[in-house]
């Protein structure tokens, strides 16, 4: 937890000396092992790599992060699940190339609307389903799962 506290610390300081390419550079080689860990601490670390890497992450990687929020978007522990929904919304802000959403990106897309949906409306967290509800309509105004 500590070496992660300190990796993310890390980004913010690289941006904030040398800017957003310099944070990216840590990110692109801390990421890879972070998204191997789970955890608060590594779902911490890994948001703020991507927050401070910024539009410079390339499109497997962010892919990559993107697969991670949505599958911790489904945790048991309700502060995961709003670390998941930070991480989707950097994503989701991002834009990026279709080659974010990877090979089937209809398909990912779909299971993305769809979660928010669900999280926005059942969830039990009340954070949880009011920044599931801002990032749906937001993101996918107009768009609904088929």
């Amino acid at each position: 937890a500590g070496a992660q506290l300190s990796l993310a610390m890390s980004a913010q300081l690289l941006r904030s000396a040398h800017g957003e390419e310099a944070a990216a550079g840590l990110a692109r080689r801390a990421l890879p092992r972070l998204l191997a860990c789970e955890g608060a601490a590594a779902a911490e670390a890994i948001f703020a790599l991507a927050y401070h890497a910024g539009s410079t992450l390339d499109a497997p990687l962010a892919h990559r992060l993107l697969l991670r929020a949505v599958a911790d978007s489904e945790a048991a522990d309700a502060a995961a699940r709003l670390g998941a929904l930070k991480l989707l919304g950097l994503a989701l802000a991002g834009g990026g190339s279709e080659a974010v959403w990877g090979p089937k990106p209809e398909e990912l897309l779909r299971t993305v609307v769809r979660r928010l949906a669900s999280l926005a409306a059942i969830d039990s967290s009340r954070e949880v389903r009011r920044l599931a509800a801002s990032l749906e309509a937001a993101a996918f105004r107009g768009a609904h799962p088929s």
